[in-house]
């Protein structure tokens, strides 16, 4: 079965590289970008993604507000959902893995950084 990965962010560079990032780890796992909550329930329709990456900080809606409201889908409480961000908030973290979220992690700083993320959070060991 193929890995389906669901990417939230306003940043359209981020979806380029996540993009090539992930398909270089795993050239057979689906990732599907969306800029916004908004965009991505439109998405939700067709596709339901086994990990979700969740940007912290996009105009609107904040990661937390986003998150919770994940969280009420019933078709995505198995979805391993991580909280996505260039920058490490002690209490945003807490809260978000009380709500649910996996994991905090702080956006690679280059393309290898992203390779030993995917091996990291995608090999079962």
């Amino acid at each position: 079965m193929t890995m389906r990965v669901l990417l939230i962010d306003d940043d359209e560079a981020e979806h380029e590289i996540f993009s090539l990032a992930l398909k270089k780890y795993n050239s057979s796992i689906t990732v599907i970008t969306a800029n916004n909550l908004h965009e991505s329930d439109a998405l939700l329709k067709n596709f339901l993604p086994d990990a979700i990456f969740l940007d912290m900080y996009m105009p609107g809606i904040n990661g937390i507000e986003a998150l919770k409201r994940i969280k009420e889908i019933p078709d995505l409480r198995d979805a391993r959902l991580y909280m996505y961000s260039a920058f490490y908030f002690t209490l945003e973290e807490k809260e978000a893995l009380e709500l649910g979220a996996l994991r905090w992690i702080k956006k690679p700083d280059d393309f290898e950084a992203y390779q030993g993320l995917f091996k990291e959070l995608f090999e079962q060991k």
